[in-house]
């Protein structure tokens, strides 16, 4: 059988083989429409303002004028070692027993004795003393309590350096010694009323000063109970800072 195909039936097939053609491509190009994302940026809130007014706010340190930290100095490192092993109240070289005319409580005694020679500690009665190999004359003598090696070596440096003091004038009631007692909270229990040691107003601080009693608890010396209470001692620099207050008079300035 043959068969025949005319013009117009080869024209009817290509058009309807190019528009199978154009279906496939338009359809291999068909793909979902493109859609912008929206981005979620979280922007931290402005910090907020703390209420200086809230019982909650944190106390802060009040700012002391103390001693640089890398020199040695008699009121801040020497003084308490003294006072501990030397010249406490009842104490061999204390004020009030000065046994060999030698009082090593204060500064100006120390100096003034002639046991220490600024420079010179080799030389220097009070070194050879405490640092003596013959324990009959090495001081503090058998039996007391005695000086460690860290504290010779701190008197040693204290005496090579010259000797000094800081300067702690600049301390007052109203500026050292009652912000410290409100940072170490020592008037949550010593206020009027409480029926221990008022400190709540100048006059009662004033009493436990004149007595010795306040530098007594906070210096932690022997014979006196330890304060603040239940809490961390406070720190060397505002001990010597109300201790300096106490030996300028305890005024009220």
């Amino acid at each position: 059988m043959q068969f025949t195909f005319s013009v117009s039936s080869r024209r009817l097939s290509i058009v309807v083989l190019v528009i199978a053609l154009l279906v496939i491509v338009q359809g291999s190009c068909t793909h979902e429409p493109f859609e912008p994302k929206t981005v979620t940026v979280h922007i931290p809130p402005p910090d907020q303002p703390v209420d200086t007014n809230s019982d909650n706010t944190p106390p802060t340190q009040p700012v002391i004028t103390g001693c640089d930290e890398d020199s040695i100095f008699f009121q801040r490192d020497i003084q308490p070692l003294f006072i501990a092993k030397c010249g406490s109240t009842g104490g061999c070289h204390s004020v009030d027993s000065a046994q060999g005319n030698l009082v090593l409580s204060t500064f100006d005694t120390t100096l003034n004795s002639g046991v220490v020679i600024p420079f010179d500690p080799s030389n220097s009665l009070l070194y050879q003393r405490i640092t003596a190999p013959d324990t009959s004359k090495r001081m503090p003598p058998p039996g007391a309590d005695q000086l460690d090696a860290k504290d010779m070596q701190k008197i040693f440096l204290w005496i090579q350096d010259g000797a000094v003091d800081c300067d702690s004038t600049n301390v007052s009631y109203a500026s050292t010694v009652r912000p410290l007692l409100e940072f170490y909270k020592c008037l949550d229990c010593h206020k009027s009323g409480s029926g221990i040691a008022d400190l709540s107003n100048y006059q009662g601080v004033k009493a436990q000063a004149d007595n010795d009693t306040l530098y007594g608890v906070i210096a932690h010396l022997q014979g006196f109970p330890q304060m603040p209470q239940d809490t961390d001692k406070m720190d060397l620099d505002h001990i010597l800072q109300i201790k300096a207050w106490i030996d300028g008079g305890a005024e009220d300035n």
